[in-house]
């Protein structure tokens, strides 16, 4: 049995449920999977687009009572679900991408239980308060899961231990009219999809390479941030009419939308770890899905996805690379089709 704790509610805006529910749903097709968000709804497997596997047993852990969190009583709650009589024989993986989950777990592990760890970053580089329960999960987990080889690298570097491990990059489902589509029509608008919260995803170079750009449009698939709106380059390109502001889309419906899309932008920034080599970048890979030519900055998590024969490749944080790039694929048709 696969246990997968997920203290969260469903359907969410963050990236992380689309990776959580596509993984319970992939895991489910090979064996039992237990799944445990906080709370969900009705729809949530229409609301990602999945179909919901026979093995797949998906039940509420509440962990919140109005603005209350008793993340103890979720603790407590789970063990139970993990020590049921009649399952104590089976052997039993609990699965979690959650960093204190994961620690609390290992302090106290249920009888016949084995304790995986799904590392997507390393937390104490931007909270050190956080490094000892970090260092513990490292050190003590069965297995330990990354979804780039630059992560693994740095971890595996750090705790000096012969543990278990592999490297899962994310993934993406591929819909069959995307391998139909004609990039070779006359362009001049490109695709963000995404974050804007962060600026290692590079959102600000972006802007300011395409006010570099005349006629070109960006097109902003999800929430814009406030203090992205309030640069200069954002409130040009309003003013002028240049940008479009899609809003938060449904994962069920963003293959649509990236459906008519030709060109698809990743700006990632290389002054993080987390950008220049952890990232596994969801963005890219929905592009590469939905079969449009990909403008991305030349990083080693860029390159454990694509090379120079896949996207073009441009130097990160620079507005000028990026431009050009952009351009590049705007005027050649025939390296637009050859990249998708």
């Amino acid at each position: 049995r696969i246990i997968y704790p997920y203290p969260e509610e469903l359907p969410s805006k963050n990236a992380r449920s689309i990776q959580a529910l596509n993984t319970v749903c992939a895991l489910a097709k090979y064996v039992p999977v237990y799944f445990f968000p906080s709370d969900f709804n009705d729809n949530v497997f229409r609301y990602y687009g999945l179909k919901k596997p026979e093995k797949l047993n998906i039940k509420k852990i509440k962990r919140k009572w109005g603005p209350f969190v008793w993340s103890g009583r979720y603790i407590k709650k789970l063990r139970e679900e993990v020590e049921k009589p009649g399952e104590k024989s089976a052997p039993v993986f609990i699965y979690t991408r959650h960093i204190k989950l994961a620690y609390l777990l290992l302090k106290s592990k249920p009888k016949n239980a084995r304790v995986i760890y799904e590392v997507h970053e390393i937390f104490s580089q931007k909270n050190p308060r956080i490094a000892d329960v970090e260092r513990y999960v490292f050190e003590h987990a069965d297995g330990l899961t990354f979804i780039s080889g630059g992560l693994r690298e740095s971890v595996i570097e750090a705790i000096a231990r012969e543990v278990p491990s592999c490297i899962i990059p994310s993934g993406v489902a591929i819909r069959q009219n995307a391998l139909r589509k004609d990039t070779s029509s006359t362009c001049n608008e490109v695709f963000y999809v995404g974050s804007t919260r962060y600026e290692w995803k590079g959102i600000k170079v972006l802007l300011e390479a395409v006010s570099k750009l005349d006629g070109v449009r960006l097109n902003i698939v999800g929430e814009v941030n406030t203090k992205v709106k309030q640069l200069p380059a954002f409130e040009s390109l309003k003013k002028r009419q240049r940008i479009k502001e899609w809003g938060y889309i449904p994962p069920v419906n963003v293959p649509d939308v990236l459906g008519r899309a030709i060109i698809g932008v990743l700006p990632t920034s290389d002054d993080k770890l987390i950008s220049k080599k952890f990232t596994s970048p969801l963005k890219l890979l929905e592009y590469m899905a939905a079969g449009m030519a990909i403008v991305a900055s030349d990083l080693p998590s860029t390159r454990e996805i694509v090379n120079e024969e896949e996207a073009l490749l441009v130097k990160p944080g620079n507005p000028d690379s990026l431009a050009e790039g952009i351009k590049k694929l705007i005027e050649d048709p025939e390296l637009r089709n050859t990249l998708a």
